[in-house]
């Protein structure tokens, strides 16, 4: 006797009358169900027949208190076995292959869970907002469809253990999906899982990811995919909660991948060689970051990311211009394959203290300005260093550079606790290179032929300069330096405006082979007693402008002084210039204790060429033929003075003296023309000593302009100066 009963059905009018009294089936005999079976039971509620394999055409049609039907052996059933089922929330059908169209139409908006074990694809939008389906169980599925689940906003859970598929939008705007299962899948489309509330992806074997795919996902706090190698553009964008990401066998990503992801912290993919567009704009939270197979880094790339702390990049060859510009909290990079810094690369780094760079060969500017923790810089390859490149690394005490040859203007500007400097195969430096800094005591670089401008500007602790090669000192390179005592430089041949302005502990200097010096080159070294330039010819404006301590100068070969030359050498007593032919204004004015001169080649005294030299009583320049307005003013020990070459004498040039003897034009045959001031001391009064002309012009000197006023006092001499 069988122990299975088939529900024939056919007759509704007999369907109608069961469904009346019946509100609910549990039945594990019934094997089928025929056309009709249950129509219009509306009191039935529940329907579970665990041995039922086909369900007719119609056969819940319009059972509309039916919530529940379990059919676990089902493998034939009708697209409208459920119509009119309205009010239908949770169903399974464990043997289907395939789920007819339509076959849940009428309960879309009630349907709460769907288990169907044997259902092998789920096709293009088949659950399209079903707005009450909460879970969904598939154990079969391979393949999910374009849009299967979009929009089903109460969708909490989805299992599929055999899917490998998971089409565009398949689940996209589940806004409380939160549990998924898809241990097979390795394909998941555009826009999948978009604005999901999945906190983790556990799909294990997945390999490719699509466009925004797990977009939006605020609530997806960490990825770990090991076999993902291909992730499209934007997958993970704006996943606001996410926190790190690892994909150690990724090889193709596309752009913007993780943008607006502002809470990421941890990224790892070592195997992916380059970095795409906006890949992690907006990620203001980085803080680690480790991608071993990066070949270059691009522009700007991490630029502005102020919490990034760390990144490990060791296939990097190149880095692009600002990539990690204002990463403020940087503290540790380590690119160990880099062999180009673009310019600003680290500028800002202001926390960047440890970085490894062994292959890097050029440096470019700004580089890394202003990391101010940095406090070593190791460069073994380094051939090139750029413009400010090292500018204002305040907290930088050593650098190795054993390769480097070039280094542009400004490249250690400021760095203030630097204080050694080896530099042993460069030849060629720029301008104002270790301006400020104040800590710098040793420099050696022996193969360096100029010094540029303000090289050693304010460099307030530097003692010592090895540079065997220098022959030029540029504008100044050593100015406002306080502790440099002594220099000693055997092949410079010039040297440049202010060179050793101000520095006020220099005590001796020597530059045997120096043909020029150049204006201001010693202005204000307070401590300089002597100075020998046995080669130089051209000593320039306010060369040696307030030494006042400086007492010998010793210029042999000097042919001009410049104007303020030796202005306010206070102690200056001896001056050893005899090939000098012109010295510019003022060049001694206020050189109080100098007695002497000897200027045998001299052509003509400038304006205030001596003015103030209170103790001058000597002086010896045979050929000079102009006297300059305040020559000889205020030397108040002059009393005779001898100009045999004189030929025109300006205003007030022995004003403020007490000159007894003026032996002038001896040599010439004319009258020297005279200022009528020359001689004036002060209010309406005149000193005017006896003047001696040769015999012949006496009464043309009486009767000459501005001398008829000391007419008297006129002589005629034969003499000639002494020698």
């Amino acid at each position: 006797m069988s122990n299975t009963i088939d529900i024939l059905g056919d007759d509704v009018a007999a369907a109608q009358l069961i469904g009346k009294m019946l509100s609910e089936i549990e039945d594990d005999r019934i094997k089928n169900v025929g056309d009709y079976a249950f129509y219009q039971c509306g009191s039935l509620t529940n329907a579970t027949l665990t041995s039922a394999t086909a369900i007719g055409a119609m056969a819940f049609y319009q059972c509309n208190s039916l919530i529940t039907v379990s059919f676990p052996r089902v493998s034939s059933i009708y697209s409208d076995s459920f119509d009119g089922c309205s009010k239908l929330q949770n169903v399974t059908l464990g043997s289907i292959t395939a789920i007819p169209t339509g076959l849940l139409t009428s309960c879309s908006s009630t349907l709460k869970m769907v288990s169907m074990d044997s259902v092998l694809s789920i096709s293009a939008s088949e659950f399209y907002s079903r707005s009450a389906l909460t879970s969904v169980y598939f154990s079969a599925v391979t393949a999910i469809g374009v849009s299967a689940f979009d929009t089903c906003r109460s969708l909490m859970t989805a299992i599929f253990p055999a899917a490998s598929i998971v089409g565009s939008s398949a689940f996209r705007n589940c806004t409380v999906l939160s549990n998924i299962s898809f241990p097979e899948a390795v394909f998941v489309g555009n826009y999948a899982f978009a604005n999901a509330v999945i906190t983790s992806i556990p799909l294990s074997k997945l390999a490719t990811i699509g466009i925004y795919a797990f977009g939006g996902c605020t609530h997806l706090v960490s990825v770990a995919l090991s076999s993902v190698t291909t992730i499209d553009n934007e997958a993970f964008a704006y996943d606001t909660g996410l926190l790190e990401v690892t994909f150690p066998e990724i090889t193709t990503i596309g752009s913007g991948v993780f943008r607006g992801c502002s809470n990421l912290q941890s990224v790892t993919m070592n195997k992916i060689t380059a970095l795409t567009s906006s890949m992690f704009y907006s990620c203001n939270n980085l803080v680690m970051i480790s991608m071993d197979s990066l070949s270059s880094i691009s522009a700007a790339e991490f630029m502005d990311k102020s919490t990034l702390k760390s990144v490990y990049f060791s296939s990097v060859s190149e880095i692009g211009q600002s990539a990690f510009r204002n990463c403020t909290n940087l503290e540790i990079a380590l690119l160990s394959s880099v062999t180009t810094i673009s310019p600003y690369a680290f500028y800002i780094c202001s926390s960047l203290n440890t970085i490894s760079f062994p292959l890097t060969s050029a440096i470019s500017y700004y580089a890394f300005a202003n990391c101010t923790s940095l406090s070593s810089a190791i460069f073994p390859e380094v051939m090139s260093i750029g413009r400010n490149a090292f500018q204002n690394c305040s907290g930088l005490t050593s650098v190795s550079f054993p390769k480097v040859e070039t280094i542009g203007d400004q490249a250690f500007y400021g760095c203030s606790i630097l204080s050694n400097i080896i530099f042993p195969n460069v030849t060629s430096i720029g301008s104002k290179l270790f301006e400020s800094c104040i800590n710098l005591q040793s420099v050696t670089m022996n193969k360096v032929t100029a010094i540029p401008s303000g090289m050693f500007s304010n460099c307030s602790s530097l003692k010592m300069v090895s540079m065997d090669s220098i022959l030029v000192l540029s504008t100044s390179a050593f100015e406002s330096i306080t502790s440099l005592e002594s220099v000693y430089f055997s092949a410079v041949t010039s040297i440049g405006s202010k060179v050793f302005n101000n520095n006020t502990r220099l005590m001796t200097v020597s530059f045997p082979a120096a043909l020029l010096v150049g204006s201001y080159a010693f202005s204000g070294c307070t401590s300089l007693e002597s100075v020998n330039f046995p080669s130089a010819t051209t000593i320039q404006d306010g060369a040696f402008y307030f030494c006042s301590s400086l007492k010998t100068a010793k210029l042999p070969s000097a042919t001009s002084l410049g104007y303020n030359a030796f202005y306010g050498c206070s102690v200056l007593t001896d001056v050893t210039a005899s090939l000098v032919k012109v010295i510019g204004t003022n060049a001694f004015n206020g050189c109080l204790s100098l007695s002497t001169v000897h200027f045998s080649s001299l052509e003509s005294i400038q304006n205030g060429t001596f003015a103030n030299c209170s103790s001058l009583t000597s002086v010896d320049c045979p050929l000079a033929s102009n006297i300059g307005s305040y020559a000889f003013a205020s030397c108040s020990s002059l009393s005779v003075l001898w100009l045999p070459n004189a030929m025109s004498i300006g205003s007030y040039a022995f004003g403020w003296t007490s000159l007894q003897s003026l032996y002038i034009g001896t040599n010439t045959s004319s009258v020297c023309m005279l200022a009528a001031s020359a001689f004036w001391i002060g209010g309406n009064s005149y000193h005017y000593p006896d003047v001696y002309v040769p015999e012949s012009l006496v009464d043309s000197y009486k009767t000459a302009t501005n001398w008829r006023a000391l007419s008297s006092c006129i002589y005629g001499t034969s003499l000639s100066m002494p020698a």
